[in-house]
């Protein structure tokens, strides 16, 4: 995977406790450090980490390269990171105003997400695949919550709702296309496909309602990959979804066939 501790730090407060505990766990995968860290409390009470367990020289200019390269010197604070479930307590290696923290599995969890979270757009004709758009997007938000997703649904009234929808495409980096029957007959699909391809986006084209990409299939989109709904069922819908869901980064608890391929 990608290398975390090479990645620009976020400024939000929450964010910053997730991306310290993706690292801080990526460094343990790598051998850079141990698992479990000390921390040293100043007068008013914060703590930062201040020596992992392994003493070795190595793991501790590791850990401290860290907080200088990366962090700048400002790590977010233990007590952040032990009420988001990243830390648990060490009693076996407290000393006094040392208290001691082990990751958790729930830090190394972050290592099976993608390192930079997608943005997606979702694409659909409403005709045909509003419910089956509507479960994507809600399987995606449960998935990946910081992965930003939009469909048309978060219009709002009196937007001019064309120019939204070119802007949102054109500002993020997946576009899902959702594809039935009669989607080609939509003239708004088409413009989306075609923002999308201009703003270079990854196109991910999910076939659905008995579709099989044989008819009136866009052209500019034969030499991509697809995902099919072979038959209409909960279970295919399914399936689909987590096709779709490892095609972006994310784990899911079954291994599915793989997407059948577009001819």
């Amino acid at each position: 995977m990608d290398n975390p501790l090479e990645q620009p730090v976020p400024e939000d407060p929450i964010a910053r406790a997730h991306e310290f505990a993706r690292d801080l766990a990526w460094g343990v995968a790598n051998g850079k450090w141990s698992a479990g860290f000390r921390v040293s409390r100043n007068i008013g009470g914060t703590g930062w980490l201040s020596l992992s367990f392994r003493t070795d020289i190595d793991a501790q200019g590791n850990l401290e390269r860290l907080r200088e390269s990366k962090w700048k010197g400002d790590f977010p604070e233990s007590d952040l990171l032990q009420s988001f479930g990243y830390f648990e307590p060490n009693l076996e290696r407290y000393v006094k105003n040392q208290p001691a923290f082990l990751l958790t599995p729930k830090a190394f969890a972050l290592l099976e997400k993608p390192l930079v979270p997608p943005r997606i757009f979702i694409s659909y004709r409403q005709a045909e695949s509003s419910a089956f758009a509507s479960l994507i997007e809600a399987r995606l938000n449960i998935a990946a919550p910081e992965a930003g997703v939009f469909i048309d649904k978060l219009l709002e009234g009196g937007e001019e709702w064309e120019r939204r929808i070119e802007r949102e495409i054109r500002k993020r980096d997946t576009f899902i296309l959702v594809y039935g029957k009669t989607t080609h007959e939509s003239t708004m699909i088409r413009k989306e496909i075609a923002w999308a391809r201009e703003s270079d986006s990854r196109i991910i084209p999910v076939l659905h309602n008995g579709y099989t990409g044989e008819e009136n299939y866009p052209e500019e989109l034969s030499g991509i990959q697809w995902i099919a709904v072979e038959t209409e069922s909960a279970e295919n819908y399914e399936l689909a979804i987590l096709k779709l869901l490892n095609t972006l980064g994310y784990p899911t608890l079954q291994s599915p066939r793989a997407a059948t391929s577009a001819s």
